[in-house]
């Protein structure tokens, strides 16, 4: 877990970047939400897309 980092403005939110842009796809990553955790704060938007597949337990999409 010490691979993984807090990312900036986000809440109870740790990520590691698996890769970087291949082809369409603009980089991959894994991240560890604790619960009541979250982000970004405040909420934003991407001109991409994002992927999101939980592993276990729920999530709330905004």
């Amino acid at each position: 877990m010490s691979e993984f980092k807090e990312i900036p403005n986000h809440v109870k939110f740790k990520a590691k970047k698996l890769f970087g842009e291949i082809g369409h796809v603009v980089d991959g990553a894994i991240a560890y939400i604790d619960v009541d955790g979250g982000g970004p704060v405040p909420p934003h938007t991407h001109k991409h897309g994002h992927v999101f597949i939980v592993v276990e337990g729920e999530a709330k999409l905004i």
